[in-house]
């Protein structure tokens, strides 16, 4: 009895062993299984993130390139820049003499007549004579004036240009009004504006006639003045 009882027990144990590794044998299949799809998730992540990444270096690579174009488009530009400040700075400097040999010509003009005695012009008797000056403004700009004629009621300024051109009579115009702002103390005075050139077009002398400018234009060896259509600023 005591032998069969033994048995029994020994297969009640192996049986239960039997049961337990068929336990394990399926959690082991489960952890494969579950292992596989985990594979699998990664997998697909990782593709995900490679789609995404793409573009994104892609977008790099595509910035990097446009900022190399625009840096050698900057660098270009400021060459060229550079160039034409060099070749405006000579126009700038051929100008300026050119300027300089005219306008002491138009000035020796007028002191000439000044030492001879006369003073009347666009039909006013002046007593002051000054050559070229320069008006300063609250912001600091600089604005430079011809010759200036004065009395106690009337100023007269004379601008002085090689070759005038449509564009000079807005800059005249502003220039009366910077005048005008700035020199108060002639606030009561009539202002007079004469421009004077060798070199007059048709049209700038229609200019001059619409916008009330003295014509001073020379003639041969001196210059006349022509101020029937003057008029006070």
């Amino acid at each position: 009895m005591q032998n069969i009882n033994n048995t029994r027990t020994i297969d009640d144990l192996l049986k239960s062993i039997s049961e337990k590794m068929d336990k394990i044998s399926a959690r082991q299949e489960e952890y494969e299984k579950q292992q596989s799809i985990f594979a699998e998730d990664i997998k697909n992540l990782q593709s995900d993130f490679n789609k995404i990444n793409s573009p994104i270096n892609l977008s790099e690579k595509k910035i990097r390139t446009e900022y190399k174009t625009q840096k050698e488009i900057d660098l270009a530009e400021i060459k060229k820049r550079q160039s034409n400040s060099k070749y405006e700075e000579l126009q700038r400097t051929l100008e300026d003499l050119r300027r300089s040999f005219y306008n002491s010509e138009i000035e020796e003009y007028f002191f000439t007549l000044w030492e001879d005695g006369i003073t009347n012009f666009f039909g006013e008797e002046f007593d002051r004579i000054m050559d070229y000056f320069t008006i300063i403004d609250e912001s600091g700009q600089l604005t430079r004036y011809g010759i200036l004629l004065e009395n106690s009621n009337t100023v007269a300024i004379i601008e002085d240009l090689y070759s005038p051109s449509e564009k000079d009579i807005p800059s005249i115009l502003n220039k009366i009004q910077i005048f005008r702002t700035n020199q108060t103390w002639f606030s009561n005075h009539k202002l007079y504006i004469g421009l004077a050139s060798d070199n007059f077009c048709p049209k700038i002398e229609d200019k001059c006639k619409e916008h009330g400018f003295a014509i001073i234009k020379k003639v041969e060896d001196t210059y006349v003045i022509y101020d029937d259509f003057i008029k006070a600023y």
